[in-house]
């Protein structure tokens, strides 16, 4: 993700919605203590992310659509935190599929 490029034979064809919801499947498996942190970063998927992200493949999110999310939520009136928390979840996802 860092390099703008995600490599591997499923790059061609997986979609973020699908390595996002991996994440969330094995995190429901692992998560102790009612898993707050796993409810809250659901909710940011489904109310913010997953329209922008769900259907794109994995191959074509890099920093300029990354930058272009970023603009749009703080037009939208999001703030920097909030924003960090929800690329936080897409990071979290890129990487547990390298």
């Amino acid at each position: 993700m860092q390099t703008g490029q995600f490599y591997g034979i499923e790059g061609e064809r997986l979609t973020v919605g699908e390595i996002v919801a991996d994440l969330f499947r094995r995190r429901a498996n692992v998560e102790i203590r009612g898993g707050k942190s796993l409810k809250l970063d659901e909710g940011r998927w489904k109310k913010n992310l997953s329209p922008a992200f769900e259907k794109m493949k994995t191959r074509t999110v890099n920093r300029e659509t990354l930058s272009r999310y970023s603009e749009k939520r703080r037009e939208a009136g999001a703030d920097n935190a909030s924003i960090n928390r929800e690329l936080a979840v897409l990071s979290r996802a890129f990487r547990l599929c390298s």
